[in-house]
C-alpha cells in the first residue's frame, strides 16, 4: 500500500518491515552509490490522541441542599489504535469512576465533598495516555458551590503604581442581622504589600474590627464582632478597606478561593454560622497597557518565560518573562490545536523583565471558550511554551 524507496536504477534487495502504531520503518540494502549500504524510511501513518467529550466541565450546587448531579465523560481516540488511559485529578473534592480503562470508554465525574465552603472551586481531570506515553489531555472543571440566602462579600479592584497606595473596599450583603464576620485575604506579596485595615463609617456602635497581616505568607486576617443588641442589620455595609502599596508590576488577585474559602463565615444573631459566596478583586500595579516596561535595575541573566497568574483565569491573566539582551521577541497565544489566538508582543524590547496581559480574546477580539491555551515566547533561535486555562 505504499513505495518506502522512488529511486529505481540501482540494485534494491532484503527490504524487511516493522511497526510501532505511529510509524512506519522499512530497511534494505542498497547498491546506488557502487557499494552495498543500509537505507532506511520512516514515515509517521498514525498519530494516536486522547480525545474527551466534553472538554470541559461545570457543576453547580446550593449548599446545604446535597451534591450535584455526576457528569459523564466519553473518552476516545484519534488515530488507528485504541489507547489505554488513566485519570488523575487535581483537587479532593472531585472523583471518577472508572479512574483508567481501554478507549473508547465512559467515565462518571462527581463532586464528592459538600464540606465545602460556598464558593467558586477549580480543578483538572487529566487524561494520561498509558499507551505511547506522549498524549495528555487536561479537562478543566469549575465548580459553583452557591451559598443560601445569598450572603455575599465583595472584594474591590483598583490601580496603582509601583511605590504608591491605593484603598481597596470591602463590602457585604447580609439576608440577615449579623454579630460576626471572619474574612481571610490572600494577595501576592511579589505585586502588592498590605499596610493596614480601615474599618468602614457607618458600621454599628460598639462594633469591633481586628486583623493581622501575614506578609510572608500573603494573608490578612479580618474579624469583625457586633454587639447583639447592635448587629449589623440586613442589606449593603462597607466593612472596611484594605489599604496596599504596589511592589511590583503587574495584577495581584485578592481571593479566599487561594485555600478554597477555608475560614469565611458570618454569624447571625441566632448563633447560625453560615458561609458567604466570596467575589473576589484585583490590583494592577503598573502601567495599565498590554506589555509593561522592566520594573527593576538588575537585568535578568537567562531567558525565562514564567507561569501566568492567576492561572486557572477568568477576565485577565499576566505573563512574565525575562529577556538577558535586547533583541526582537515574539509572544503569542494558541489554541490545543496550534491554532494561533493572539499575538501579546512583536517588536523589540531592551534587556529587562516584562509584564504581557492576556484578557482571553483573540486578534479581532473574539472571546476565546473555556479551555487549555498554551503561550510562545520567541526571541531568535530560542523558543518556551507554557500551558494555561481560561475558565468561565
Amino acid at each position: 500500500n505504499f513505495r518506502a524507496n522512488f529511486s529505481t536504477d540501482s540494485a534494491q534487495v532484503q527490504p524487511d518491515i516493522a511497526l510501532d502504531g505511529r510509524n512506519r520503518y522499512v530497511a534494505w540494502t542498497d547498491k546506488r552509490n557502487g557499494n552495498w549500504d543500509i537505507f532506511a524510511s520512516i514515515t509517521q501513518y498514525n498519530n494516536p490522541t486522547l480525545v474527551p467529550t466534553p472538554s470541559s466541565l461545570k457543576f453547580v450546587a446550593e449548599k446545604g441542599k446535597g451534591f450535584p448531579p455526576t457528569q459523564p465523560v466519553v473518552i476516545a481516540h484519534a488515530g488507528y489504535n485504541r489507547l489505554s488511559y488513566e485519570v488523575r485529578i487535581s483537587v479532593t473534592w472531585l472523583s471518577v469512576a472508572p479512574d483508567s480503562g481501554l478507549t473508547v470508554d465512559t467515565v462518571t465525574v462527581a463532586v464528592i465533598d459538600t464540606s465545602l465552603a460556598a464558593g467558586n472551586y477549580s480543578g483538572l481531570l487529566t487524561l494520561v495516555d498509558l499507551t505511547n506515553h506522549d498524549s495528555t489531555v487536561d479537562i478543566p472543571v469549575i465548580f459553583e458551590y452557591r451559598a443560601p440566602n445569598n450572603d455575599t462579600v465583595r472584594i474591590g479592584s483598583a490601580q496603582t503604581t509601583l511605590g504608591n497606595p491605593v484603598s481597596i473596599p470591602l463590602t457585604i450583603i447580609a439576608s440577615d442581622s449579623l454579630v460576626g464576620v471572619s474574612l481571610p485575604i490572600h494577595f501576592d506579596t511579589g505585586i502588592v504589600r498590605v499596610d493596614s485595615v480601615v474599618p468602614g463609617n457607618n458600621l454599628p456602635s460598639g462594633s469591633l474590627l481586628t486583623w493581622s497581616i501575614d506578609s510572608v505568607g500573603g494573608v490578612v486576617s479580618m474579624t469583625a464582632t457586633f454587639d447583639s443588641l447592635t448587629p449589623l442589620p440586613t442589606g449593603l455595609h462597607q466593612l472596611g478597606a484594605l489599604w496596599l502599596t504596589g511592589r511590583g508590576e503587574g495584577q495581584a488577585h485578592l481571593d479566599t478561593t487561594h485555600v478554597d474559602s477555608i475560614g469565611v463565615s458570618i454569624r447571625t444573631v441566632d448563633g447560625t454560622t453560615r458561609i458567604p459566596v466570596v467575589q473576589p478583586g484585583d490590583v494592577t500595579v503598573g502601567l495599565a497597557t498590554d506589555v509593561g516596561d522592566q520594573t527593576g535595575t538588575h537585568l535578568p541573566s537567562d531567558f525565562a518565560l514564567g507561569q501566568n497568574y492567576p492561572n486557572p483565569f477568568n477576565g485577565s491573566t499576566v505573563i512574565t518573562y525575562d529577556l538577558p539582551r535586547p533583541g526582537i521577541i515574539v509572544l503569542e497565544v494558541f489554541n490545543i490545536l496550534g491554532q494561533k489566538i493572539s499575538t501579546l508582543a512583536n517588536q523589540y524590547f531592551p534587556a529587562g523583565r516584562y509584564n504581557a496581559q492576556w484578557t482571553g480574546r483573540s486578534d479581532r477580539g473574539a472571546e476565546m471558550p473555556t479551555g487549555v491555551y498554551f503561550y510562545r515566547l520567541t526571541s531568535g533561535r530560542t523558543s518556551l511554551v507554557r500551558k494555561l486555562i481560561l475558565l468561565k
